[in-house]
């Protein structure tokens, strides 16, 4: 088949595809410059670090031990031949994840009915979707793949990086709201943690503020609410 450019592998995970030993791959290009990334180095597509016929000795090698295989990123839509690269992978055996933003709705349209989970990264209010995201365009993309999503029949989960500086409790509670209105049963709100950020400012942690005491209010809108740190 052909090649699809991968950044990075993370061999063994039992975090990225709940209840499934997993192995991820880091695809390269994004269309977003999200200040808190923690993978800005798969920003940029180049050639690859890793060739895909190397990645498919490599998972043959576990079938049996591996149960999925999680495209992350980056953001894995950019990927041109990533329906390719998921059919060859649910051929061997594996379940498929994929994480996204669901910023390229066409392409999300793509793969939803070929996946077995998604991870689905919830960014913003739309008031703060350009500022966080740097895309105009973000957030009604992502409202599209939002409801696609919500009417499919995928496994999947919604999830939102929170960072002080950024997002603060009332912006929490508009996202709370429009995840409500479009049916959103269950919300997990992952606390930013510093490093080789895009936006290293970001690293400074302030305007602190405590999300389990906001968790109550929010609750309000989505019963299953789950602050997760890793």
């Amino acid at each position: 088949m052909r090649e699809i450019q991968i950044g990075g592998i993370t061999p063994l995970t039992t975090i990225d595809f709940p209840d499934h030993l997993a192995t991820v791959l880091y695809c390269q290009g994004c269309n977003l410059r999200c200040q808190y990334c923690h993978n800005p180095e798969l920003i940029k597509i180049t050639s690859g670090q890793y060739a895909w016929q190397s990645i498919q000795q490599f998972l043959k090698r576990r079938t049996g031990l591996v149960e999925a295989v999680v495209f992350s990123g980056g953001e894995p839509l950019i990927q041109n031949n990533l329906v390719e690269a998921i059919q060859w992978c649910k051929q061997q055996g594996f379940k498929v994840g994929i994480h996204t933003s669901g910023s390229i709705p066409k392409r999300f349209t793509s793969i939803i009915s070929l996946v077995d989970w998604i991870g689905f990264d919830f960014k913003s209010p739309p008031h703060l979707a350009t500022t966080i995201t740097g895309s105009k365009v973000y957030y009604q993309k992502c409202m599209t793949s939002l409801t696609q999503l919500i009417e499919s029949k995928v496994s999947y989960e919604i999830r939102t990086t929170i960072n002080y500086q950024l997002i603060k409790p009332d912006d929490l509670l508009i996202m709370a709201k429009v995840l409500a209105s479009h049916e959103v049963k269950q919300w997990v709100l992952q606390p930013f943690k510093s490093g080789n950020i895009l936006n290293t400012a970001l690293n400074q942690q302030s305007n602190y503020y405590d999300l389990e005491l906001l968790l109550p209010e929010i609750k309000r809108y989505i019963i299953d609410t789950q602050i997760r740190s890793y």
